[in-house]
């Protein structure tokens, strides 16, 4: 896995949610609970990435395989209290790209 840490000044959370990593581009909201306009998660299964957005902190994570990608989402899911589930937006082909990496199950 590769981690990349970069601070974006003067933009929130609906910068990427209409942009930088809306459906379109292949990526899905990771829903939590502290969901906020300063904060936000996504991912892409194809690209095997995920972002995520703090208080115009924005932190990129790429994983090398299908298995390490997968095994992050599940640690998500498990360890990650404010976790509430992985929205595709009703695509089909990410919902096909997160059932083809076994997780489907995290999607709601």
């Amino acid at each position: 896995m590769t981690r990349t840490t970069t601070h974006v000044p003067n933009i929130d959370r609906y910068y990427f949610d209409f942009k930088a990593c809306h459906f379109s581009r292949g990526y899905a909201q990771i829903d939590t609970d502290q969901d906020a306009c300063y904060y936000g998660m996504w991912t892409n299964p194809t690209k095997r990435v995920t972002i995520e957005y703090c208080e115009g902190d924005v932190s990129t994570q790429t994983y090398e395989t299908d298995a390490e990608y997968t095994a992050s989402l599940k640690w998500l899911a498990e360890e990650f209290g404010a976790f509430k589930g992985i929205d595709p937006a009703c695509r089909a082909d990410l919902i096909d790209a997160f059932e083809a990496l076994g997780v489907s199950d995290l999607l709601h």
